[in-house]
């Protein structure tokens, strides 16, 4: 009797299991997305990650970038993608004794919920874009939701600097994003 429950059971496992199927990135979209891991296969993710810094004056605003392999997407989950994910604080008199975290992103709601990445973007050759949530937004009051590109200058530039762009989702009136807008970020790590 074992043996017949055990054998229905690995029956029933084998014949619900879908198989995987990994393939580039570049061909998201493209087809049916369903059982398919879309992977970096170009590596394009790899120059993005580490810390990317802007000052202006004693105000620094940081990105930290990283590498999100294989998230799970879809609802129900259907396929699996490889994202750049990342955080970011704004610092006054950053590098100095006097260094104050003015915002960051990893914060701890009231409704229990702790924030580790806001940005989650799609890289290529010399350009990284997608989405993120400001939760730092109107002087740290607020969540804000947009768009973000960061977009290499010169690929052969030591240390490697990109032009950091936002655009708001939608109409915020009476509210405002913590991030620069528009400025040159420098990769310090």
């Amino acid at each position: 009797m074992k043996k017949y429950i055990l054998s229905i059971l690995i029956c029933t496992f084998f014949f619900n299991c879908k198989a995987q199927t990994t393939v580039n990135i570049n061909t998201f979209n493209q087809g049916d997305n369903s059982n398919k891991y879309f992977k970096d296969l170009n590596n394009y993710r790899q120059k993005f990650v580490g810390i990317w810094e802007n000052t202006i004056d004693t105000t620094t605003f940081r990105l930290i970038l990283f590498l999100n392999n294989e998230k799970p997407m879809g609802s129900p989950i259907d396929y699996y993608k490889d994202f750049i994910g990342g955080k970011f604080q704004i610092i006054e008199n950053a590098g100095t004794s006097q260094e104050i975290i003015i915002h960051d992103s990893v914060k701890t709601f009231p409704n229990g919920i702790t924030t580790s990445d806001v940005f989650l973007g799609n890289a290529g050759p010399t350009g990284l874009a997608g989405y993120f949530d400001d939760t730092c937004a109107s002087g740290g009051e607020d969540v804000q939701s947009g768009f973000f590109s960061l977009d290499i200058i010169n690929i052969n530039s030591i240390p490697l600097q990109a032009h950091w762009k936002i655009k708001k989702a939608g109409l915020i009136l009476g509210r405002y994003y913590s991030m620069p807008k528009d400025v040159i970020m420098t990769k310090v790590n």
